[in-house]
């Protein structure tokens, strides 16, 4: 195959769809599995959600609330 035939199977309508497809269910597998990156951050987005809320239950006691 050379390059001029390989650009005008890519500009097919099923080439494209096939092309699409994949892309699509790639980055769907990709974001199924949580890494230990992202096991952190949800930890660590949770310990600032549950400090924020300390802290204003803190300021609203101070305030008399």
């Amino acid at each position: 195959m050379n390059m001029k035939t390989a650009f005008i199977s890519l500009g097919s309508s099923k080439g494209l769809f096939a092309i699409l497809f994949l892309s699509v269910a790639l980055v769907l597998i990709g974001c199924d599995n949580q890494g230990p990156a992202e096991k952190t951050g949800q930890k660590i987005d949770q310990t600032a959600e549950e400090a924020g809320d300390r802290m204003g239950n803190a300021t609203d006691s101070l305030r008399g609330n």
